[in-house]
């Protein structure tokens, strides 16, 4: 019987081998022809119809591409994702030439569900196309959203997040604990207080679901819920506004919070508003947090590093009170294990991926619009060409002594920019950095930290998604420096 159905379906099976034939012969014409027309980069062989590269791209495509760019483009190299087509920048010298020298061709963004729904019908900042409104709100978020006053009027914030973080901690002691759950709600309750003046709990239960969930598992279903929970807090703070000034003649007082800045522009459109907002909340709790955990997994990698750290905040701070804000920017070596941190393991290893607005000439290649651009900082972060022994966990490469003093993350040097750089860097740059410092030195003055007998090792693998994670998450006991000051009494305070 399996005998009569092989023959039956045989023709069949041989009409379809003789039309893929044609069709990838004739595709590959077209593509030889328009890559002739365009003069692309690069393309590793394999492309497949219909799905172009994808099925090279593997569960950890920033890896795979990497490897990619050193046999076919250790410059630029194309791609083609199904009908896509994707530019990818593996070295600091082709990021600068599409990020800086070009950055007017490339300073756009794809459209996509994603944008659609959790963009708001792309009424926000990440991914609004360049307009007038773009520019608007770009400089807002340079002269008020997030300048340094507004930052400052948020520190009382900031300090309460972390006290609340370390008494969490200290409920843990001498016991095993997964930091993430922990540093991804602090987080989260931070960046609301900041947007919406509130902790979102008191908005919803489920804010912390909402965030996990995002884009991966119900996109459009989140979308809405996260439009009608944005929608309540608009509704509920402009029904306050208009009684303060039934009651007293003038709108709320408060004014400290992003919402009562935004609602202050008539211009701008719901759409516009919860746009903003939920930009703030998916660019600063997730990346904040990530960051945190890779920071605290090398350091406890590497002990002399983690107490050289330590050393550093007992000589600046002392040990009678906690790291504050103002102490960060005397504590070099805090900032050279975060910056060593962001080149090992940026959390966006492709940033948000640009779009050329129209056709371009980069160097040789002429690039055509609509042109998918991928610049793969994790490539550049271990590149042997750029940084003495890559992969290790270096911080004193960028102390005053080191090699790589003058490098830092604002997007001016190429070989470190896990913000971005040019016209799309991250809008809240001084917001996150400062954050991340904040909370590593408060976590490593604060406690000694040590992991599990069951798990001696720290996993470094990798979970590839909204950003890169570890795919294990740290595993580690805290216990409070006792021999240096009362961690509880620092809570309490």
């Amino acid at each position: 019987m399996l005998t009569a159905l092989a023959l039956l379906l045989l023709p069949a099976a041989l009409a379809c081998l003789v039309a893929g034939i044609v069709w990838t012969r004739r595709r590959g014409a077209e593509s030889s022809g328009r890559q002739e027309q365009w003069q692309l980069p690069p393309a590793p062989p394999g492309r497949w119809p219909v799905i172009g590269h994808f099925h090279l791209l593997g569960p950890l495509p920033h890896q795979t591409l990497a490897e990619l760019a050193k046999r076919h483009g250790p410059n630029l190299m194309s791609l083609h994702l199904g009908s896509v087509l994707a530019i990818v920048a593996s070295t600091p010298q082709a990021a600068q030439l599409l990020l800086q020298s070009h950055d007017h061709c490339f300073a756009s963004r794809h459209r996509s569900a994603a944008t659609l729904h959790l963009g708001f019908n792309r009424s926000d900042i990440l991914t609004s196309p360049p307009s007038a409104y773009w520019r608007r709100m770009r400089q807002l978020c340079s002269s008020d959203l997030f300048s340094p006053k507004r930052i400052l009027s948020f520190q009382p914030m900031r300090a309460a997040g972390v006290r609340s973080l370390l008494s969490e901690i200290l409920a843990h002691r001498d016991s095993p604990m997964q930091l993430r759950p922990a540093l991804l709600t602090t987080m989260l309750d931070i960046i609301a207080k900041m947007a919406i003046g509130r902790s979102l709990s008191r908005v919803s239960c489920h804010a912390t679901d909402l965030m996990s969930e995002g884009y991966e598992r119900r996109l459009k279903a989140v979308a809405q819920q996260w439009g009608s929970l944005l929608q309540g807090v608009l509704d509920e703070r402009r029904w306050a506004d208009e009684g303060d000034r039934r009651h007293s003649g003038s709108s709320s007082a408060m004014g400290t919070d992003v919402l009562d800045v935004l609602l202050s522009l008539p211009e701008l459109t719901d759409d516009n508003i919860k746009g903003v907002i939920a930009n703030m909340f998916m660019g600063g709790t997730d990346t904040t947090a990530i960051t945190i955990e890779w920071a605290l997994a090398e350091l406890l990698a590497n002990p002399p590093t983690l107490k050289a750290l330590q050393n550093e905040l007992d000589m600046v701070v002392g040990t009678t009170r906690l790291v504050e804000e103002e102490d960060l920017t005397n504590l070099p070596y805090l900032q050279a294990v975060v910056k060593e941190t962001m080149r090992l393991h940026p959390v966006g290893p492709f940033l948000v991926p640009h779009q050329s607005s129209q056709a371009c000439e980069v160097g040789e290649y002429k690039i055509p619009a609509d042109t998918r651009v991928l610049v793969n900082v994790w490539a550049i972060g271990r590149d042997p060409n750029v940084w003495d022994n890559p992969s290790r966990f270096d911080p004193n490469r960028f102390m005053e002594k080191g090699s790589y003093s003058h490098v830092n993350v604002y997007g001016r040097h190429f070989e470190l920019i896990p913000f971005g750089s040019g016209k799309r860097k991250c809008p809240a740059l001084s917001l996150g950095l400062l954050s991340v410092h904040f909370f590593v030195a408060s976590l490593v003055q604060a406690f000694d930290w040590k992991l599990p007998s069951t798990s001696p090792i720290v996993d470094f693998e990798e979970k590839y998604g909204l950003a890169v994670t570890l795919a294990s998450p740290l595993c580690i006991i805290p216990s409070p420096r006792v021999d240096k000051f009362s961690v509880d009494r620092c809570c309490l305070n």
